[in-house]
């Protein structure tokens, strides 16, 4: 919206959800949930550079974690996460095309480190573990 208010072009906000909540609830996947997630936190996927996310803060969170993503940073991620203590068991969903009629999980993984040769994926995606 920033580089459409600079280039003069007018825009209006309807209001919605966020595509984490839509594509959750399309796969029937809770965000939070007692005894399991206290929370759910989003976190972008993408960086100019390098992603410099409080790795360590993030592995210890009893949340949901949502990226927002393309699947270049999702060797990172999962390497990060699992560095600064998150279990390589935790559960994990890929999802792509969210909310639409071709909404897919690729796989619910039953774990965070995920075979990334056998993922053949072209659009932006969700990764969510789940605690």
């Amino acid at each position: 919206m920033l580089a459409l208010h600079s280039a003069g072009i007018r825009t209006e906000v309807i209001p919605g959800i966020t595509a984490a909540s839509g594509c959750s609830s399309y796969a029937g996947i809770p965000l939070t949930q007692r005894n399991e997630s206290q929370g759910c936190t989003f976190i972008t996927g993408h960086a100019e550079k390098e992603l410099s996310h409080n790795w360590a803060n993030l592995a210890q969170l009893d949340h949901t974690l949502i990226f927002y993503m393309d699947l270049s940073q999702l060797s990172i991620i999962t390497q990060q996460l699992t560095q600064h203590g998150l279990a390589a068991s935790t559960p994990a969903t890929l999802i792509e095309k969210g909310t639409h009629r071709s909404q897919s999980l690729q796989q619910r993984y039953k774990s965070l480190i995920l075979r990334l040769n056998n993922i053949n994926l072209l659009h932006h995606h969700l990764l969510s573990s789940e605690k």
